[in-house]
């Protein structure tokens, strides 16, 4: 009798640390052509969601034109001066920051990460690629160890753009730097183009 009792609460042990597997990480780096790329992790543990820069600190901006004998014109000077302004607003890196998400908005990026089906959870490479560079890629860590590694290439898979987008729509709710703004609007679009 003492058997049976012992195995009855072993595989009710079994069985709840199978259920109790849970999401520790989901780590997703994507681009577009245009911008370049930036990554985003969620931190499940902590209720944190990452925005992490890729790139350089520094942006590498094309020469101005040379200047005449004579030196650059005011106009000139205005206009190399309102170029470099907008190079700045349009390729921006974004700073790293962390956000801390509410328990409700980090219990949606749960089911959303939980609800990608098994078949959208390998790589996926056209047979005939269009060597445009749209890619993007992603990591699932879980409690148990076991790690789920992706990467997505000249296609959008609607689970995978339901996550970007809502860990989008919470970075830009939380954002207060105006460089890390414009570069979350840059990538409001990030989603392979539609030839």
């Amino acid at each position: 009798m003492k058997r049976i009792i012992l195995i009855t609460i072993l595989f009710i042990l079994v069985g709840c640390s199978q259920k109790n597997n849970e999401i520790i990480s989901f780590y997703i780096t994507f681009g577009n052509a245009l911008h370049g790329g930036i990554t985003l992790d969620f931190d499940n543990s902590n209720k944190l969601l990452i925005l992490k820069r890729i790139g350089s600190k520094k942006i590498s901006i094309p020469p101005p034109p040379p200047p005449s004998e004579l030196g650059y014109s005011k106009e000139q000077r205005d206009s190399i001066g309102k170029a470099e302004q907008q190079y700045y607003l349009d390729y921006a890196q974004p700073k790293t920051t962390a956000y801390k998400l509410t328990k409700e908005e980090a219990n949606t990026l749960n089911t959303l990460i939980n609800s990608i089906p098994k078949e959208d959870r390998k790589d996926f490479f056209p047979k005939y690629p269009m060597v445009d560079g749209f890619t993007y890629n992603f990591q699932i860590i879980y409690s148990d160890g076991k790690v789920e590694d992706a990467e997505i290439q000249h296609i959008n898979i609607p689970s995978h753009e339901k996550i970007i987008y809502q860990m989008l729509i919470y970075a830009k709710k939380y954002e207060k730097d105006k460089n890390n703004i414009q570069v979350l609007k840059n990538f409001e679009d990030w989603n392979h183009p539609k030839y």
